[in-house]
C-alpha cells in the first residue's frame, strides 16, 4: 500500500488518539456515575462522536474513489495522444485523483484477458438459400508489457474494435465459404469453420499481440426455443 492509500487508515488512527487522551484527561467517580452528565462530559463525548463520524467519511470517501484513483496490479499509464506508454505499474498504486499524470494519460490493463464475441452473417449459398449464421469466437489478449505494446502499436482503443474490424472483413471476404457451412451439429463441419476462421484472422491477431482460442457456429432452426408445457 502506498503512502496515499495509507492515508485515511492514518487519519482514522489520528482520531481514535485523540479520543482516548481526551478520554483520559476526564476523572470520573464511580458514584459519578450514576448521576446526570455534566455540560463538559456531554461536550466531550458529542466530540468523540463526530471525530468517529469525521474519521469514517474520511476512509469512506476515499476508497469510494472520490479522491483516489486505486491502480490495479499489471497496468499502465497510456498517453491519450500518442497511445504509448507513460508509466508502468506491475504492482499497482494509489494516486490522487487530481495526479497532472492523468491530464494527458489514462489507465489501461495489461493482465490477461479473455473476450467471448458473438457475431453473425447472412451469406447466401448455391440453392440459393440465405443462412442466418451465428458463431462465437474466443480471443486472449495481453498478458505480458509487451503483448500491450504490440497491440497498442496497432492504433485501435480496445481490443474489441479490432476484433470487430476483422470480422467485418471475415463476413465479406469468406462469405461464400460461410455459405457452404449448413448443420452446426456436425463435428466436421464444425472443424471446418474453426480452422476457416483461424487460417484468416489469426495472423491477423498475431501481428496485434492478440490470441485465437477457439470458435463454433450455429444456424438456429427457429426464432426462439419453444416453450415447455407445465
Amino acid at each position: 500500500m502506498s503512502w496515499i492509500g495509507a492515508t485515511p487508515l492514518l487519519v482514522a488512527g489520528a482520531f481514535f488518539g485523540i479520543t482516548i487522551w481526551l478520554a483520559s484527561k476526564q476523572k470520573v467517580d464511580e458514584k459519578e456515575l450514576s448521576k446526570p452528565l455534566k455540560p463538559g462530559q456531554f461536550l466531550l463525548g458529542a466530540l468523540a462522536l463526530l471525530l468517529w463520524i469525521g474519521a469514517s467519511m474520511v476512509v469512506g470517501i476515499t476508497y469510494k474513489g472520490f479522491t483516489i484513483t486505486v491502480i490495479p496490479p499489471q497496468s499502465a499509464l497510456v498517453d491519450k495522444q500518442t497511445e504509448e506508454i507513460a508509466e508502468w505499474f506491475d504492482g499497482g498504486d494509489s494516486l490522487w485523483r487530481w495526479d497532472e499524470r492523468f491530464r494527458s494519460s489514462h489507465v489501461v490493463s495489461y493482465a490477461s484477458q479473455v473476450f467471448n464475441i458473438k457475431a453473425k452473417a447472412s451469406p447466401i449459398s448455391e440453392n440459393p438459400k440465405v443462412r442466418n449464421f451465428h458463431f462465437t469466437i474466443s480471443v486472449g489478449a495481453f498478458g505480458t508489457p509487451e503483448l500491450l505494446e504490440q497491440f497498442l502499436g496497432e492504433g485501435y482503443d480496445s481490443p474489441q474494435e479490432f476484433i470487430d474490424y476483422w470480422l467485418y472483413e471475415f463476413n465479406e471476404q469468406l462469405s461464400k465459404e460461410i455459405a457452404g457451412l449448413s448443420n452446426p451439429k456436425s463435428d466436421k463441419q464444425q472443424a471446418q469453420f474453426r480452422l476457416l476462421i483461424e487460417g484468416f484472422l489469426g495472423p491477423q491477431f498475431q501481428d496485434a499481440g492478440l490470441r485465437f482460442l477457439g470458435a463454433t457456429f450455429d444456424i438456429p432452426l427457429r426464432d426462439e426455443e419453444p416453450k415447455k408445457e407445465s
